[in-house]
Formats: structure tokens, C-alpha cells, sequence
């Protein structure tokens, strides 16, 4: 098993990059880059393709995943995420294709670049600090408001980014989302109200 997830996303974003596949990494990666540290065993990634690049992906990532080109092609048809699990690590990326939602083309369009790793650098992808906790609060009222640990995440985002946040952009887009009540509970929780 892997013990660097690091290692991991590095290796699929070269992969996605080779493929000049758009992406933006989410999930609990995305909200440890911008707040509080926390372990997950799954990497997080929205991904931009057409249905026609399906079998070049596909090809790229299997040397190293176990991945099928008909799984992901019906995936990709219906808009549904698929996996793909490293063959040693055994650790599983979750890819969600981009829809054609206004916030999705907000969050790919905002996403911030950081360099990671070493020897040298590599450029990521992340979702921004305000989208993740967006779709971290989706997740949460997907849930039926039982998932505690989104809701830890996205606070520890607002802590550690504070005055850095755009908090017009995230009222606006929580608002236009139904998710302005729980932007305000977890502002007011973490000190940013």
C-alpha cells in the first residue's frame, strides 16, 4: 500500500496532463491543501472528457490502474464518476466527469495551480479554497446532513484561509446552490462571520 498518497496524484495528473485531459483535484486532498490536515486512503478528480478521448485515457491509465474502457465509456455517457484502482497500491482515484452545470464550469475554471513534489516540482491542479468547500457542503446536504467529516473539513478551510477568501463569490454561488445556511453555520463556527 502506498504511504505517500502524494506519490499517487502526481502520477495521475502527469498521466492526465500527457493526455491533455483538463482536470481539477477535490475531495479531502483538496480541502488538506487549504486547511487542516486529513488522512483518506481515495483521491478526488473532476475531469473534462469528451466521449471520443475515452479509449486514449483509458490506454494511459492502464499500465498502472485497473481501469475498462467500457465501464468508464458508459460512465462518461451518462455523467456517472467511475474509479480506477492502482494494480500495486491499491489505493482507488474516483474520476467525476464535468457536466455541464454553471458551477462546474466555475470550478474548473477557478482552480489553482500549486507545485508538489520534489526534483522537480510538478504543477497540480486543486479545486480553489472557496469551491471546495462548496461541493464539500453538497456532499454534506447529499448526505441527509450526516457526514460530520465534510463539515470539519470545510471549516477547517475557512479557519486556516480567513481573510484570503472570496466570500462574495462563496454567499453568491452557496446561495444560488440552496447551501447559504450551511456557508453561514460553518463561517460563524469557524470564526468568519
Amino acid at each position: 500500500m502506498v504511504t505517500d498518497i502524494t506519490a499517487l496524484l502526481l502520477l495521475v495528473t502527469r498521466i492526465l496532463d500527457s493526455q491533455q485531459v483538463p482536470y481539477v483535484v477535490g475531495g479531502s486532498l483538496a480541502s488538506s491543501q487549504y486547511g487542516e490536515l486529513r488522512a483518506t486512503n481515495d483521491i478526488g478528480v473532476m475531469i473534462e472528457l469528451p466521449r471520443e478521448r475515452v479509449a486514449d485515457f483509458v490506454s494511459a491509465l492502464k499500465p498502472h490502474f485497473d481501469i475498462w474502457e467500457d465501464t468508464v465509456q458508459s460512465a462518461v455517457d451518462a455523467g456517472r464518476s467511475f474509479g480506477a484502482l492502482h494494480i500495486e497500491w491499491h489505493v482507488k482515484v474516483d474520476f467525476f466527469p464535468m457536466s455541464t452545470s454553471k458551477f462546474d464550469a466555475e470550478t474548473m475554471a477557478r482552480r489553482q495551480t500549486v507545485h508538489l513534489g520534489s526534483a522537480p516540482a510538478q504543477d497540480i491542479h486543486f479545486a480553489s479554497a472557496e469551491d471546495i468547500v462548496l461541493r464539500k457542503l453538497a456532499w454534506y446536504r447529499k448526505s441527509n446532513d450526516v457526514l460530520e467529516r465534510q463539515l470539519r473539513d470545510v471549516t477547517g478551510v475557512l479557519k486556516v484561509q480567513g481573510s484570503r477568501l472570496d466570500l462574495i463569490y462563496l454567499r453568491d454561488t452557496a446561495t444560488r446552490l440552496g447551501l447559504i445556511d450551511l456557508v453561514e453555520r460553518c463561517l460563524d463556527e469557524a470564526g468568519q462571520a
